[in-house]
């Protein structure tokens, strides 16, 4: 799938608005990051992952792109601005077809892509969580991903029930 039909046009990146195609162009892998400021194993997770990214991940091509769940544009902009990476606009519809099209129910969740915007795999953050080394080697749609060693209902167990929140947003 076409990552401008995916995450529409423009991207919010540090330097400010991108075209998408831009800001993802030379990916190895895309992370689609469904988080919220209010919600707080995601605010344990996110700086994890800000600090592997900006230490490995980056490096090696992975982008990252922030779809929020917050319910105030006040605190998207408090917790996109603790993120290395880009983010689809403040209230996009975007993040309700992305929520939808992955099945989010819980947040944090980071869903992987390959460079073509194809799904391999639901369980990035148990990938980064269990420190498996970058880049990831993932078949399409496997989510085979999570390590055998983690139960699933361990990986749920610190996770926010009411991620559905973009899904009932007015944009």
């Amino acid at each position: 799938m076409a990552l401008v039909e995916l995450f529409g046009e423009t991207l919010v990146t540090k330097d400010g608005p991108k075209p998408t195609a831009e800001a993802l162009s030379g990916c190895t892998q895309i992370g689609v990051y469904f988080s919220a400021h209010w919600c707080p194993p995601c605010r344990a997770f996110t700086p994890k992952l800000a600090d592997k990214f900006k230490h490995d991940y980056a490096a090696k091509g992975l982008k990252v792109v922030f779809v929020s769940a917050d319910r105030h544009e006040k605190d998207f902009n408090e917790y996109y601005g603790e993120m290395p990476w880009h983010a689809l606009p403040y209230g996009c519809d975007r993040g309700k077809a992305l929520g939808s099209r992955y099945d989010v129910e819980d947040i944090p969740m980071l869903v992987i892509l390959d460079p073509q915007g194809n799904m391999l795999s639901k369980d990035g953050r148990i990938l980064v969580s269990q420190g498996m080394t970058y880049p990831w080697s993932l078949g399409a749609h496997a989510d085979a991903g999570r390590p055998s060693s983690v139960p699933s209902s361990v990986a749920r167990a610190t996770k926010c029930r009411s991620a559905g929140a973009w899904l009932k947003s007015e944009c």
